[in-house]
């Protein structure tokens, strides 16, 4: 594995290239690539191919956290297979599916108040995942509302556009 590299920080939703180095006496035939958000107690497969390209380009999931791994498997034409494990590296959620300027740390939990242009709060909630505001964003009406989130000591506020 050449990358992600140790410690390395990558942000929900951005394109990141895996990349790795397989070789083999006969050749590697075929690869496949699994993802784990928690230190490799379960793993998800990202991709799976005939052939070696020694890269991937990875839309990297919306699961914050800090002790995410990439595995590889490559297998050579007799079915052996040689096996490539990243070391630990964060992936940061950086701010909603409707506005990605912000740039939101990975907290236990967030506070989250929606208001219309008004000033009239609309919802109030406590979640533990950022994409669970997205849930939230489906009940509101139409318009323009302000967004505050609250992760540990530190706000964010943005504006976000609902249309129907």
């Amino acid at each position: 594995m050449t990358s992600p590299a140790s410690g390395a920080q990558l942000n929900a939703g951005t394109q990141k290239a895996i990349t790795w180095t397989a070789t083999d006496n006969v050749g590697v035939v075929s690869r496949a690539i699994y993802f784990s958000s928690n230190n490799g107690t379960n793993y998800t497969k990202v991709d799976s191919v005939l052939g070696n390209t020694g890269s991937y380009n990875w839309t990297v999931p919306s699961q914050a956290s800090t002790t995410c791994l990439i595995r590889i498997y490559a297998y050579d034409a007799a079915g052996n297979r040689g096996t490539g494990l990243s070391a630990n590296f964060t992936i940061t959620a950086t701010g909603i599916v409707w506005n990605n300027k912000l740039s939101i740390p990975i907290a236990e939990k967030y506070k989250v108040t929606i208001m219309n242009i008004q000033g009239k709060e609309l919802a109030k909630v406590e979640v533990k995942n950022l994409n669970e505001i997205d849930k939230l964003r489906n009940k509101l009406p139409s318009g323009v509302h302000v967004i505050n989130i609250s992760a540990g000591d530190k706000k964010f506020v943005s504006k976000m556009k609902i249309i129907e």
